[in-house]
């Protein structure tokens, strides 16, 4: 059973919580999202993601988890998404959208279906743990 919440302030927002441009192609940023390797690398920690829709996927060590829903190589990603910590069948909705701007790649986003109380705590693991070390990786 797939709980449905209240969908917090900063989904679709134009904050960096929600889209941020990354100086990587689209190829690169994609990967960094949807290949174990890559995201283990970037951030530190275990990940084990399914490389087609309907497979599983974890990341941090298990301490989050789902399904992929939707992937389309280059352009977007949509994974059930939850937090280990979560009552049972309770699941968020997340698309990450990814597309060429300049010489960069711009990622936007959309985190739905959050649990009640769940969405300040989300938003700054956005930030802490993809957005800066994603940015820090591919600058190394």
């Amino acid at each position: 059973m797939v709980q449905r919440c209240r969908r917090p302030s900063f989904v679709r927002c134009s904050s960096p919580a929600c889209s941020s441009t990354f100086s990587a192609p689209v190829d690169r940023l994609f990967n960094a999202i949807a290949r174990s390797e890559d995201h283990s690398a970037f951030t530190g920690q275990p990940a084990h993601i399914g490389a087609a829709a309907g497979e599983a996927w974890s990341a941090f060590g298990g301490k989050i988890l789902g399904r992929n829903v939707e992937i389309t190589a280059g352009q977007r990603i949509v994974q059930a998404w939850r937090s280990a910590e979560w009552p049972a069948g309770t699941f968020s909705l997340v698309t990450f959208e990814f597309a060429a701007e300049g010489e960069g790649t711009r990622l936007t986003l959309t985190h739905d279906a959050i649990p009640e109380g769940a969405a300040e705590l989300l938003e700054q693991g956005w930030h802490g743990m993809y957005w800066t070390p994603l940015a820090a990786w591919l600058a190394g």
